[in-house]
């Protein structure tokens, strides 16, 4: 397997550069917006578990990978495409268990150095997830990201 190129950020336009330095004067910002489960995090392992603990409390004979080709659809949606009956207890048996097995969630390899990458060129830098409207009330910011989420339907980010 070969290692991955570093990513750098793109270099500002010649008009935006004043001896060395980024004009803010005459430039709008940039800013780059990242979701969190498996961009940012490697969250398959967490996903893994919570199914484990779904099937084993609902009595699903059904893979993980039939669930895990659906990622990005709303949950209930995904249940219903799988044919499982009572998509709202196997949601909040499923989010029980991510929070219980949060702790395996890792940061892909070299992401921290990409991010700072972005920092230290005068990029903003968000976050966006659709994963946290169960988890805490709407509009409360949690204190280890910027993310904030409205219905599972849209997301916003706030700017770090």
């Amino acid at each position: 397997m070969t290692a991955p190129t570093p990513i750098a950020p793109p270099a500002p336009a010649a008009s935006e550069v004043v001896a060395g330095e980024r004009n803010h004067a005459n430039c709008a910002p940039r800013a780059l917006l990242l979701d969190l489960d498996g961009v940012l995090l490697d969250t398959r392992p967490v996903m893994e578990t919570a199914w484990r603990e779904v099937q084993a409390t609902h009595g699903l004979d059904m893979p993980f990978a039939s669930y895990e080709r659906h990622l990005g659809r709303e949950f209930n949606d995904i249940m219903r495409r799988l044919g499982v009956r009572d998509a709202d207890l196997v949601h909040e048996t499923y989010e029980t268990a991510s929070r219980a097995a949060s702790h395996l969630a890792r940061q892909f390899a070299g992401i921290a150095e990409v991010l700072h990458a972005f920092a230290s060129a005068d990029w903003l830098l968000a976050t966006c997830t659709r994963t946290c409207t169960r988890s805490r009330p709407p509009g409360r910011r949690s204190p280890h990201t910027s993310a904030c989420c409205a219905h599972h339907a849209r997301c916003r980010a706030r700017l770090l």
